[in-house]
Protein backbone atom coordinates (compact mmCIF):
# COMPACT_ATOMS: atom_id res chain seq x y z
CA UNK A 1 0.00 0.00 0.00
CA UNK A 2 1.25 3.33 -0.77
CA UNK A 3 0.89 6.12 1.66
CA UNK A 4 1.61 9.82 0.54
CA UNK A 5 2.81 11.90 2.87
CA UNK A 6 0.46 14.65 2.39
CA UNK A 7 -1.51 12.56 4.65
CA UNK A 8 0.89 14.46 7.59
CA UNK A 9 0.57 17.65 6.11
CA UNK A 10 0.37 20.31 8.78
CA UNK A 11 1.67 18.13 10.81
CA UNK A 12 4.90 18.18 13.35
CA UNK A 13 7.15 15.27 11.92
CA UNK A 14 10.45 13.01 13.48
CA UNK A 15 11.26 11.16 10.85
CA UNK A 16 13.50 8.27 11.75
CA UNK A 17 15.74 5.20 10.03
CA UNK A 18 15.58 2.11 12.41
CA UNK A 19 16.64 -1.52 13.11
CA UNK A 20 15.39 -4.10 15.29
CA UNK A 21 18.63 -5.54 16.27
CA UNK A 22 20.93 -2.85 16.88
CA UNK A 23 22.22 -1.28 19.93
CA UNK A 24 20.16 1.76 19.49
CA UNK A 25 16.52 -0.18 19.08
CA UNK A 26 15.47 0.37 22.87
CA UNK A 27 15.17 4.14 21.68
CA UNK A 28 11.74 3.08 20.23
CA UNK A 29 10.65 3.19 24.02
CA UNK A 30 11.21 6.84 24.18
CA UNK A 31 9.79 7.50 21.04
CA UNK A 32 6.29 5.94 21.22
CA UNK A 33 6.20 7.92 24.89
CA UNK A 34 6.50 11.01 23.08
CA UNK A 35 4.33 10.13 20.19
CA UNK A 36 1.40 9.25 22.90
CA UNK A 37 2.10 12.72 24.67
CA UNK A 38 2.05 14.59 21.50
CA UNK A 39 0.28 12.72 18.65
CA UNK A 40 -3.54 14.63 19.74
CA UNK A 41 -1.92 17.66 19.14
CA UNK A 42 -0.01 17.32 15.51
CA UNK A 43 3.02 15.67 16.03
CA UNK A 44 3.87 12.25 14.55
CA UNK A 45 7.15 10.07 14.24
CA UNK A 46 7.28 7.90 10.71
CA UNK A 47 9.65 4.74 10.70
CA UNK A 48 11.33 4.03 8.09
CA UNK A 49 13.52 0.38 8.90
CA UNK A 50 16.75 0.38 7.01
CA UNK A 51 19.02 -2.77 7.36
CA UNK A 52 22.00 -0.88 5.01
CA UNK A 53 24.02 -0.40 8.72
CA UNK A 54 25.39 -4.15 9.91
CA UNK A 55 22.29 -6.04 8.22
CA UNK A 56 20.40 -4.72 11.74
CA UNK A 57 16.55 -4.81 10.40
CA UNK A 58 16.83 -8.35 8.21
CA UNK A 59 13.39 -9.62 8.92
CA UNK A 60 10.29 -9.26 7.19
CA UNK A 61 8.13 -5.93 7.65
CA UNK A 62 5.64 -8.02 9.24
CA UNK A 63 8.33 -9.55 11.51
CA UNK A 64 9.46 -5.93 12.14
CA UNK A 65 5.99 -4.84 12.76
CA UNK A 66 5.15 -7.45 15.36
CA UNK A 67 8.17 -7.25 17.18
CA UNK A 68 8.04 -3.86 17.66
CA UNK A 69 4.46 -3.84 19.03
CA UNK A 70 5.04 -6.62 21.07
CA UNK A 71 8.36 -5.22 22.81
CA UNK A 72 8.14 -1.67 22.79
CA UNK A 73 4.14 -0.84 22.42
CA UNK A 74 4.95 0.73 19.09
CA UNK A 75 1.31 2.37 17.51
CA UNK A 76 3.10 4.96 15.28
CA UNK A 77 3.24 4.83 11.55
CA UNK A 78 5.80 1.86 10.33
CA UNK A 79 6.65 2.38 6.68
CA UNK A 80 8.31 -0.96 4.25
CA UNK A 81 12.17 -0.75 4.56
CA UNK A 82 14.05 1.61 2.54
CA UNK A 83 17.76 2.46 2.06
CA UNK A 84 18.94 5.61 2.74
CA UNK A 85 22.23 6.22 1.44
CA UNK A 86 23.46 5.56 -2.12
CA UNK A 87 22.08 5.14 -5.51
CA UNK A 88 19.04 3.14 -4.16
CA UNK A 89 18.17 5.82 -1.46
CA UNK A 90 15.00 7.30 -1.09
CA UNK A 91 13.58 10.04 -2.28
CA UNK A 92 12.32 11.00 0.72
CA UNK A 93 16.07 10.61 2.69
CA UNK A 94 16.97 12.42 -0.55
CA UNK A 95 14.76 15.66 0.19
CA UNK A 96 15.64 15.80 3.72
CA UNK A 97 19.89 15.93 3.34
CA UNK A 98 18.92 18.39 0.65
CA UNK A 99 16.59 20.58 3.56
CA UNK A 100 19.01 19.73 6.06
CA UNK A 101 21.43 22.29 7.65
CA UNK A 102 23.89 23.01 4.95
CA UNK A 103 26.87 22.06 7.02
CA UNK A 104 25.85 18.79 7.76
CA UNK A 105 26.99 15.60 6.22
CA UNK A 106 24.54 14.24 3.49
CA UNK A 107 25.64 11.06 4.41
CA UNK A 108 23.24 8.67 7.05
CA UNK A 109 25.89 7.15 9.16
CA UNK A 110 23.41 5.14 11.47
CA UNK A 111 20.87 3.46 12.79
CA UNK A 112 18.15 6.37 14.47
CA UNK A 113 19.63 9.37 13.03
CA UNK A 114 16.68 11.51 13.58
CA UNK A 115 15.10 14.50 11.45
CA UNK A 116 12.85 17.10 12.94
CA UNK A 117 10.04 18.54 10.03
CA UNK A 118 8.23 21.62 10.83
CA UNK A 119 3.96 21.96 9.82
CA UNK A 120 5.61 23.67 6.14
CA UNK A 121 7.55 21.04 5.24
CA UNK A 122 11.15 22.66 6.64
CA UNK A 123 13.44 20.11 8.14
CA UNK A 124 14.49 22.44 11.74
CA UNK A 125 16.78 19.89 12.98
CA UNK A 126 18.88 16.75 12.58
CA UNK A 127 19.88 14.51 15.79
CA UNK A 128 22.51 11.39 15.51
CA UNK A 129 21.74 8.31 16.79
CA UNK A 130 23.40 8.76 20.23
CA UNK A 131 20.91 11.48 20.65
CA UNK A 132 17.89 9.68 22.31
CA UNK A 133 14.36 10.84 21.51
CA UNK A 134 13.54 12.31 25.18
CA UNK A 135 16.35 14.19 24.90
CA UNK A 136 14.73 16.30 21.95
CA UNK A 137 11.03 16.81 23.60
CA UNK A 138 11.52 20.67 23.80
CA UNK A 139 12.93 21.32 20.43
CA UNK A 140 9.74 19.45 19.30
CA UNK A 141 7.61 21.57 21.70
CA UNK A 142 8.81 24.74 20.31
CA UNK A 143 7.35 24.06 17.01
CA UNK A 144 3.93 24.73 18.96
CA UNK A 145 2.45 25.81 21.76
CA UNK A 146 2.25 23.57 25.14
CA UNK A 147 1.11 24.87 27.93
CA UNK A 148 -0.30 22.77 31.13
CA UNK A 149 -3.34 23.49 33.68
CA UNK A 150 -4.54 21.17 36.16
CA UNK A 151 -2.84 18.17 34.23
CA UNK A 152 -3.97 19.05 31.11
CA UNK A 153 -2.43 19.92 27.77
CA UNK A 154 -3.84 22.57 25.36
CA UNK A 155 -2.22 23.16 22.01
CA UNK A 156 -2.35 27.08 21.03
CA UNK A 157 -0.61 28.23 17.71
CA UNK A 158 -1.40 31.66 16.34
CA UNK A 159 -3.58 32.09 13.17
CA UNK A 160 -5.35 35.28 13.76
CA UNK A 161 -4.74 38.84 13.27
CA UNK A 162 -2.99 40.34 16.29
CA UNK A 163 -5.46 43.24 15.93
CA UNK A 164 -7.81 41.20 17.40
CA UNK A 165 -6.05 39.84 20.41
CA UNK A 166 -4.74 42.47 22.93
CA UNK A 167 -2.18 39.71 24.76
CA UNK A 168 -1.63 41.57 27.72
CA UNK A 169 -5.24 42.85 28.22
CA UNK A 170 -6.53 39.18 30.15
CA UNK A 171 -5.71 36.43 31.83
CA UNK A 172 -6.83 33.00 31.19
CA UNK A 173 -8.70 30.86 33.96
CA UNK A 174 -7.95 26.89 34.26
CA UNK A 175 -11.63 26.41 33.41
CA UNK A 176 -10.98 28.45 30.25
CA UNK A 177 -9.08 25.67 28.59
CA UNK A 178 -10.89 23.01 26.29
CA UNK A 179 -9.96 20.46 24.58
CA UNK A 180 -7.88 20.92 21.65
CA UNK A 181 -10.48 20.61 19.13
CA UNK A 182 -12.50 23.19 20.60
CA UNK A 183 -9.53 26.12 20.41
CA UNK A 184 -8.05 24.76 17.39
CA UNK A 185 -11.12 25.08 15.08
CA UNK A 186 -9.73 28.73 14.95
CA UNK A 187 -5.96 28.01 14.96
CA UNK A 188 -3.55 26.36 12.50
CA UNK A 189 -0.23 25.64 12.87
CA UNK A 190 1.53 28.64 11.04
CA UNK A 191 4.67 30.13 13.16
CA UNK A 192 7.21 28.69 15.87
CA UNK A 193 7.17 30.53 19.10
CA UNK A 194 9.58 29.18 21.94
CA UNK A 195 7.02 28.66 24.52
CA UNK A 196 8.73 29.58 27.95
CA UNK A 197 9.07 33.09 26.41
CA UNK A 198 5.71 33.74 25.13
CA UNK A 199 3.40 31.85 28.29
CA UNK A 200 1.38 35.21 28.43
CA UNK A 201 0.98 35.96 25.24
CA UNK A 202 -0.20 31.99 24.44
CA UNK A 203 -2.60 31.85 27.43
CA UNK A 204 -4.45 35.26 26.52
CA UNK A 205 -4.66 33.94 22.68
CA UNK A 206 -6.15 30.89 24.31
CA UNK A 207 -8.60 32.77 26.63
CA UNK A 208 -9.85 35.68 23.22
CA UNK A 209 -9.86 31.92 20.79
CA UNK A 210 -12.35 30.39 23.30
CA UNK A 211 -14.49 33.39 24.00
CA UNK A 212 -14.93 33.14 19.89
CA UNK A 213 -15.76 30.04 19.79
CA UNK A 214 -18.54 30.37 22.36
Amino acid sequence: QTISLNNYKDQVLLIVNTATDCEFTEQYDDLEELYEKYHNYGFCILDFPCNQFGEQAPGTMEEIMSFCADTYGVSFPQFAKIEVNGPNESPLYTYLKEKQDSTLSKRIDWNFTKFLVNQEGDVVARFEPLVKPREIENNIKKLFWINQTNGKYAMITLDVDSTDCNLNSCRIEGSAYQQKEEITRYLKFKKTFDHPEMKDAEVSVAYKVNNKAN
